[in-house]
């Protein structure tokens, strides 16, 4: 994630600002075979500074304390010196703030163009939310590359938001107004596409070419969730396999590559039961293969229930069929099922 990404939407970490370090106690454990190694050591940073700058969150007193305590890796990470300047990125507010999970965010103020830049990017971003403001605009990097451009409405996000890795190649688009995220591998092709609804998330993942390889569907309907991953052949857009969760059931389909069922069978928790069954190309049955004893998890119906709205015309634009029926002892109201066969 850019810091763009971390900001445009108006919900960053709860904490950003600027300090000058005044105190630094550091406890290092030197008994840990991390340490032994010498490829990381186990720390906890007890700091206290003086707040410069507040760009988010809020600061209740000027003297503040930081803790952070973790695997520190001599490669990536710093020591703060007592007197310098950092940028605080912080879960945390008011007087005790902890950058653990922020660590890497943390750095140097100093007069190096880059350093000068993320400053000036926090401070757009600020006195966007800070005077509601509305346009469009633009965020560019120390080299004058565009990084950012989108759109704000009385200081919110709208519409489309194009985020760029440094050399100005696309890293993300969010379409705000669709819910759709999609993200860009450094060559600008295709990495991942997310769309989500009120009822549903659906992920579809792509290979280095740019070709889908996996699709994952999540629904909620009531207290029933369900999930679905189907994965396809390389480079291809024949479906290779569908695994569906209705906890603690999971019924398992693969395919073919010209589309005819391979295999289907059912998980609960995570291993196989009830009876397995293979097929030739043609789709006949070649052997079969049981697993338990419980006749109730022989046969596990299709699902009940597709949402409409946008999320069901997307499936059917995708050309996904669905099922009505169910009938399992443990789930008591109706829910339902998106059958990754796809007719060809």
């Amino acid at each position: 994630m850019t810091l763009t990404e971390m900001l445009f939407k108006g919900e960053p970490v709860k904490s950003i600002f600027t300090c000058k370090i005044l105190t630094n106690l550091t406890k290092i454990d030197e008994n840990s075979s991390a340490f032994q190694n010498k490829d990381f050591i186990r720390e906890d940073i007890l700091i206290t500074a003086t707040v410069n700058q507040i760009y988010f969150g809020k600061v209740d007193t000027n003297i503040i304390t930081i803790k952070t305590s973790g695997f520190k890796y001599f490669v990536h990470d710093f020591e703060f010196e007592v007197g310098k300047t950092y940028l605080i990125f912080s879960p945390t507010d008011k007087k005790i703030f902890n950058i653990t999970s922020f660590y890497k965010w943390t750095k140097q103020v100093t007069d190096i163009p880059d350093s000068s830049n993320e400053i000036k990017i926090l401070k757009q971003f600020a006195d966007i939310f800070k005077y509601k403001k509305t346009g469009q605009f633009t965020f560019k990097n120390s080299n004058g590359i565009i990084v950012a451009t989108g759109e704000y409405d009385n200081g919110k996000a709208v519409n489309v938001w194009k985020h760029y890795y440094d050399n100005g190649i696309i890293k993300a688009e969010y379409d705000l107004k669709n819910n759709i995220t999609t993200q860009y591998s450094t060559n600008g092709i295709i990495k991942e596409e997310t769309i989500i609804s009120n009822d549903a998330n659906i992920t579809e993942t792509f290979t280095s070419q740019g070709v889908l390889s996996e699709k994952n569907i999540y629904i909620k309907h009531d207290t029933v969730e369900s999930r679905q991953e189907i994965k396809y052949y390389e480079n291809s857009d024949k479906i290779k396999s569908v695994k569906t969760t209705i906890t603690p059931i999971s019924p398992y389909e693969e395919y073919y590559e010209n589309g005819d069922l391979k295999l289907k069978g059912q998980y609960l928790n995570h291993e196989k039961v009830g009876m397995w069954k293979e097929y030739d190309e043609k789709e006949k049955i070649v052997q079969k293969t049981g697993y338990s004893n419980d006749e109730s998890l022989k046969k596990i119906p299709a699902l009940k229930y597709i949402p409409d709205t946008a999320l069901r015309k997307e499936l059917i634009k995708m050309k996904f069929t669905t099922h009505d029926s169910l009938d399992l002892n443990k789930i008591k109201k109706p829910v339902f099922f998106i059958s990754g066969r796809k007719k060809y």
